[in-house]
């Protein structure tokens, strides 16, 4: 926990409801971004940092792509409700 590598320690009985409440947390995210992002942590366990690096700048340019999302983002912010995200 203190070195940010955990976001909560659950009791073993409430294990898979906080996995559970966790997946639809991360459902909720924009398609192309949670898809770049999970390429770039994937690609990256057997490269160098310079590398990594890299490739995380080309996974976030990926990830700007959709301005259907974009757009969402700022008006769902604009009026105070989640977004509603399509990877458009």
């Amino acid at each position: 926990m203190q070195l940010g590598l955990l976001n909560r320690v659950v009791a073993d009985p409430d294990v898979l409801a906080a996995a559970v409440e966790l997946a639809e947390q991360i459902a909720r995210w924009p398609p192309l971004a949670l898809r770049a992002s999970k390429r770039v942590l994937q690609h990256n366990l057997d490269c160098t940092l310079p590398e990594a690096l890299l490739y995380e700048k080309a996974g976030l340019k990926l990830a700007a792509l959709a301005p259907n999302d974009r757009q969402e983002a700022v008006q769902s912010f604009a009026e105070r409700r989640p977004p509603v995200f399509t990877g458009r």
